[in-house]
């Protein structure tokens, strides 16, 4: 199973590359960084932006684990997850008992 992006995070070292984003203001371009450095309270990139331990800054701005390459990766992976979810709410009362078990099986690993 692929890594979590709070584990990717916690492994980061300083001079890796990120991928800073906002998740409130969709008009700012994701754009990669270096780790300047990292502590126990906080994580610093290049610019002198802080981010928590979980990779959260100021205003809406996140740090992901990743080159743009993994960065746009993950995006496309969450609007299809989104999609699916918009999908099965839905749908999710016209499945059998089986169908629902299967699905509770994948989401409970």
């Amino acid at each position: 199973m692929e890594k979590k992006i709070v584990d990717k995070i916690k492994d980061l070292k300083k001079g890796d590359t990120v991928v800073v984003y906002n998740d409130i203001d969709k008009r700012t371009q994701p754009f990669e960084i270096p780790i300047k450095s990292i502590g126990k309270k906080c994580i610093t990139v290049i610019n002198s932006d802080k981010f928590d331990p979980m990779g959260n800054g100021n205003y809406g701005w996140k740090l992901f684990p990743g080159n743009m390459e993994e960065y746009n990766y993950w995006v496309e992976t969450k609007e299809i997850a989104k999609n699916i979810y918009n999908e099965l709410g839905s749908k999710i009362y016209r499945l059998s008992r089986e169908e629902l078990a299967i699905i509770e099986k994948m989401i409970s690993e």
